[in-house]
Formats: C-alpha cells, sequence, structure tokens
C-alpha cells in the first residue's frame, strides 16, 4: 500500500533559522542552481575544450558520453586531449568558456560586471556601478542568486545572517551579490566607515577575520576575464576541483582542507542547502561521516536521532496536500545525510522560504 503523508504545515519552519541564528549559528549551502541560466555549465566546458581539439567529433557523440559519465570525466578526457597545454593555459580556457555567454551579453558593460564579480567589499564600486550590475543581474529571472542576497543583508541587521557560506560553484556570484545589496541598503555606514562583511576562503592558509562572514568555495574560483587583479592573482587555481584527476585527488582524502571546512561547519551549525542535487559524492560521503558520529552520540546517550539540516527543494506538484511517492523517495534518499527536506513551491518562493524561517518580514 503506497505511503501517504501530509506536507509540513509551513508555519512549523517560521523563526527556526532565527533560532540557530541565536543558538550557534547557521550555514548556508549553495550550488549552481542559485545562479541558473548564467553561466554554462561543466558539460559545456568540457564541449569547447573538446571540441578545440575534435573540432569534426559530432554532437551525437558527445552526448552519448555526457549521458554516460559525470562532467569531470568528460573535462578529463579534454584536457588528456590537450597534450602540452599546461594548467593554466587550460584554466584560462575554462574561464572564457564559463563567461562568455555573460560577457557577450553585457557588451560595452562588462568591465563594470567583470569588477562587481571581483569586488572584495560594498565600497569597492561607486553605487551607480552596483546598480548597472544588479540590474543586469537581475534580468536572469530563473537566478535566485539576488533575492537570496536581499534576504542574508536583510538579516545582518537583525543579526540573523549565516555564521558563515559555503559554496559549492566556481563562480562569486552571490558573494557580489551581498556587497552590492549591502552597498545599496547602507549607503551611509559604507561611505562612513568603508566595511568589508565577507571573507573570500579558497584555499588552506585562509583565514576568516572576526566580525566577517566566511565564504568557502570548496570548489576553487575560476579567474574572471577583465575583474580584478587582486581577485584573479590570489584566488588558488590548485584548488579549483574541474577534472577527473582533481575530483579523485578531492575524493581518496579525508583530510583535504575543502573536507575540514565542510565537516566543520556541518558539525558546529545547522546547515541550508540550496541550488545543488545531492548527486556529488563528496557531499554525500562528508555529510554521511558528520551524521554517523552525531547519531552514535546521541544513542550513547539516549537521545532521539532527528536530521540536522535542511534541503530546500522545489515541489515537483506544488498544489498536492501530500507528499507524492516521488518525494517521499528523495527524502528517504538523504534521511542517513542527517537531511531534511523543505518543500517550496518553487524557486522564485525560495527566499521567501528563507524570510520565513529567519522571521523576517515578507517582501511587499
Amino acid at each position: 500500500m503506497p505511503l501517504k503523508a501530509p506536507l509540513e504545515k509551513e508555519h512549523t519552519y517560521k523563526g527556526r533559522l532565527a533560532h540557530y541564528a541565536e543558538e550557534y549559528g547557521w550555514c548556508f549551502c549553495i550550488g549552481a542552481g542559485v545562479s541558473r541560466g548564467m553561466f554554462r555549465d561543466w558539460n559545456e566546458l568540457a564541449e569547447g575544450l573538446v571540441r578545440e581539439v575534435l573540432p569534426d567529433l559530432k554532437p551525437a557523440d558527445i552526448k552519448t558520453f555526457a549521458d554516460a559519465q559525470r562532467p569531470e570525466a568528460l573535462i578529463q578526457a579534454a584536457v588528456n586531449l590537450g597534450e602540452g597545454k599546461s594548467n593554466r593555459e587550460i584554466l584560462t580556457r575554462l574561464s572564457e568558456f564559463f563567461f562568455s555567454g555573460l560577457r557577450a551579453k553585457a557588451g560595452k558593460a562588462w568591465p563594470i560586471i567583470a569588477h562587481a564579480l571581483t569586488a572584495s567589499k560594498p565600497k569597492s564600486l561607486k553605487l551607480d556601478e552596483w546598480r548597472v550590475f544588479l540590474d543586469f543581474v537581475s534580468d536572469y529571472k530563473d537566478a535566485t542568486a539576488p533575492s537570496i542576497a536581499e534576504v542574508i543583508v536583510e538579516a545582518l541587521e537583525k543579526d540573523r545572517a549565516p555564521a558563515s557560506i559555503i559554496s559549492f560553484n566556481a563562480e562569486p556570484l552571490l558573494y557580489a551579490l551581498i556587497n552590492c545589496q549591502y552597498a545599496l541598503r547602507y549607503q551611509k555606514k559604507v561611505a562612513k566607515n568603508n566595511p568589508k562583511i565577507l571573507d573570500r576562503l579558497s584555499n588552506d592558509v585562509s583565514r576568516p577575520k572576526k566580525g566577517r562572514i566566511p565564504y568557502y568555495y570548496v570548489h576553487g574560483l575560476l579567474p574572471v576575464p577583465d575583474g580584478r587583479d587582486r581577485f584573479n592573482r590570489t584566488i588558488s587555481p590548485t584548488k579549483l576541483v574541474f577534472s577527473e584527476t582533481q575530483y579523485l585527488e578531492l575524493t581518496r582524502t579525508a583530510y583535504s582542507w575543502q573536507s575540514a571546512s565542510f565537516l566543520s561547519e556541518c558539525m558546529k551549525r545547522k546547515c541550508v542547502f540550496a541550488g545543488l542535487s545531492f548527486t556529488d559524492p563528496n557531499q554525500r560521503r562528508w555529510l554521511a561521516w558528520e551524521h554517523s558520529g552525531r547519531t552514535s552520540e546521541r544513542i550513547s546517550k539516549n537521545k532521539r536521532e532527528y536530521p540536522s539540516h535542511y534541503w530546500l527543494l522545489k515541489r515537483p506538484h506544488p498544489k498536492e496536500t501530500n507528499l507524492s511517492d516521488y518525494q517521499i523517495l528523495v527524502a528517504k534518499s538523504v534521511e542517513h545525510l542527517g537531511v531534511r527536506i523543505r518543500w517550496i513551491g518553487g524557486w522564485s518562493s525560495l527566499a521567501e522560504a528563507l524570510r520565513e524561517m529567519l522571521d523576517l518580514q515578507p517582501k511587499s
């Protein structure tokens, strides 16, 4: 007989993150879904690299390969095909492919967009430049990063902002948008104090400063064409996880900077995941370790086991009042990772779901 379970009432999530912010902090973990439609995905990047070496390769053959393998295997094939090219050359080509669509659409405004993406603090750009950046990014209607940034900046005012942010993306969009929203919202404060609210962390020697939100790039960062020299010079290309060799190197050790950073945040805080699919074996492995240790400890103390983290995920059928069998299946697939699903009506509802969990006023 099929399992039937009612959807959790929306009010059961109200103020959850506000409470966690007060108690021990919460961590916001994001994937490529928050910048949906803005950047080329890994398969497109790999195809671009492959076509430079095998220009006559049929699209059907690339699709067959991509359907059977993870994206990093296709990128590794492209790297192996490009014998004689240095990692720096390959990285440069990846960066050019990755930002090419954005660059073309921006046209003459690209220098402003590039400087915004590589800004370190709100005062790095003039207000008019931040407005150009925000208007440009807002044209991408499927991207939720602009509305998420707005919520995070509002939460800062209430001392409810995330204690840390972990990005599995190779781009700095949300980082830039938080600086942008802060600059536009707190103009007098920015002009007077020149605050830095985020710390960009992408390698083993990165250390967050007191009073700033640490922003971890656990899959590394791509250089931004025409971006600020300091940004492109100080990011760590060796931490970029794009080829299968790099991915397997990360998989084989429990003591990498990436795993240590992620596990530390998971153990200390409640995590909220958005814009990712949970198909990455590394994410699942790290969460399974953390949940297993926490569960064993709770059982030894006769305490109830429960999920520690939240995954904000779109409901397949927004009008349904009961969980479908598919939703039950998805929920059970992450239960052993210590993750519960907060179903939302659609991606446009993601920011409002965060507002509710942070007990912020709904956007008028």
